[in-house]
């Protein structure tokens, strides 16, 4: 997401927001979801990942 300039450079985190509607299952990996983001991707049948990642 950093490379396509999606978010800051310089962000250490990202949180899934639950915007918008999903039509397909997802597999979503991020640092933090809000709980309607985490309903939403189970709904579809996705999942959702919480991943914790070094800052170098």
């Amino acid at each position: 997401m950093k490379a396509k300039g999606l978010i800051d450079k310089r962000a250490k985190t990202v949180k899934v927001l639950a915007r918008g509607s999903l039509n397909k299952p997802l597999i979503v990996k991020a640092g933090d979801f809000s709980r309607t983001a985490v309903e939403m991707i189970l709904l579809t049948g996705g999942n959702a990942v919480r991943v914790s990642y070094k800052v170098k």
